[in-house]
């Protein structure tokens, strides 16, 4: 994965971020490190549907979400540096890219009746099969192992992956699966992760879990 001259990522890269119970404060954490202009951000996180629904009718109207701020996305969108975007486990998500290699994503409605798949997993896999090394993966806290799947498939499509250190995370089951599936490496704490999106130099190496 390439830097710019300033050091940020180029314009294709994307960054998919996956995590569920207690996740949405180390996200924030995160964020709240990040430079201007980095790489667009897309979050998967599981909600109620009802939920989901309320939300994708506000973003309808224009306003952000009321709980995160996070722009949901509808439709066909091309990712903009700098700002970040939420999918709802009502739809699938296809990943491609536009004019001048810039990730793009069109939302086509779930299954009716199945909404709650592996959806981290899906979102990922896809994101990698579409923009192969150009996508870093990351799973926060969170219950079960949904996103395990997802960041074997970026790491073997030759992107970045990064996982939460269990022990600082809320929820200790998402990461630790993740690690597992990993072979035990990807430990990043939120500046660590910070400074690879960012381009930040050095490059903080890969911490291997102990057991």
């Amino acid at each position: 994965m390439n830097h710019g001259s300033d050091g940020t990522l180029n314009v294709k890269a994307l960054v998919v971020v996956g995590f569920s119970a207690g996740g949405v404060e180390s996200f924030r954490r995160l964020t709240g490190l990040l430079r201007p202009g980095h790489p667009p951000v897309v979050v998967v996180q599981h909600n109620f549907p009802d939920f989901d629904r309320w939300q994708i009718e506000r973003a309808r109207t224009g306003a952000p979400s009321a709980t995160t701020g996070w722009i949901y996305l509808l439709g066909e969108t091309v990712l903009t540096p700098g700002l970040i975007y939420q999918v709802s486990a009502l739809h699938r998500t296809a990943f491609s890219r536009a004019a001048g290699g810039r990730p793009m994503v069109l939302l086509q409605p779930a299954a009716e009746g199945q909404p709650f798949h592996p959806w981290i997993d899906q979102v990922m896999t896809d994101a990698a099969e579409a923009l192969t090394r150009d996508v870093i993966g990351i799973v926060m806290s969170g219950l079960l192992n949904d996103g395990a799947a997802g960041l074997a498939a970026i790491r073997a499509a030759g992107g970045w992956v990064m996982v939460e250190p269990p022990r600082s995370a809320a929820f200790a089951s998402m990461p630790a699966a993740a690690l597992a599936r990993l072979g035990g490496w990807g430990e990043y704490t939120c500046e660590e992760m910070a400074r690879v999106i960012n381009g930040t130099t050095p490059v903080p190496p890969a911490v291997k879990q102990e057991n």
